[in-house]
């Protein structure tokens, strides 16, 4: 994850390429009305971005089940990060124990 131009889409790609697996832009998974917003220089809220994230942990979670895996570019850098955080990333689910000792989410 990272800000608008920090590299995201160039490092993705190598890594993917380096490790011959596929990557995916979360900048592709936008809807056709947050595209329109973004474009008229309307920033997404919440509720814009709930949809898009939906479809990026879709993304995850179907990649996870592969043994390759994926890489996923997102820029997905809210106010409040809590809101928009997966429905995997709570302190309660067994991934989050996973990750425990690895940084922050």
């Amino acid at each position: 994850m990272g800000g608008s131009g920090c590299g995201k889409t160039f490092v993705g790609k190598a890594i993917a390429e380096a490790l011959n697996i596929p990557f995916f832009d979360g900048d592709d998974l936008h809807s056709p009305e947050a595209r329109a917003k973004m474009t008229a220089g309307i920033a997404l809220n919440d509720e814009d971005r709930a949809p898009w994230l939906g479809r990026i942990g879709a993304l995850l979670a179907d990649a996870a089940g592969h043994p390759q895996g994926a890489v996923v570019a997102c820029s997905a850098l809210p106010a409040r990060p809590t809101t928009c955080r997966p429905r995997w990333a709570t302190p309660s689910s067994p991934r989050w124990k996973r990750r425990k000792g690895r940084g922050t989410l």
